[in-house]
């Protein structure tokens, strides 16, 4: 189940790169490349939690900081 987890952490985060690039027109490329990632990020991390993960948990496994996990989570998919 890990290696379920780490390939679909993966693969989010890759495709968050690409929409990231994508709405990076108008952007600076670096912001559009968050903007992305936080929004993989967000999608891995409602999962996890609905899954019955702490917030804690999901934000070590997504090697992010609990005050990011919480801005992560507030965010609108955009």
């Amino acid at each position: 189940m890990c290696e379920a987890i780490i390939q679909m952490q993966n693969s989010s985060r890759n495709e968050g790169f690409k929409i990231g690039k994508m709405k990076a027109s108008g952007l600076e490329k670096n912001e559009g490349i968050e903007i992305g990632r936080n929004q993989q990020l967000r999608k891995i991390a409602v999962k996890l939690l609905a899954s019955g993960l702490s917030r804690e948990a999901v934000a070590n496994f997504l090697e992010i900081s609990n005050t990011h996990l919480e801005l992560v989570l507030s965010e609108e998919d955009k």
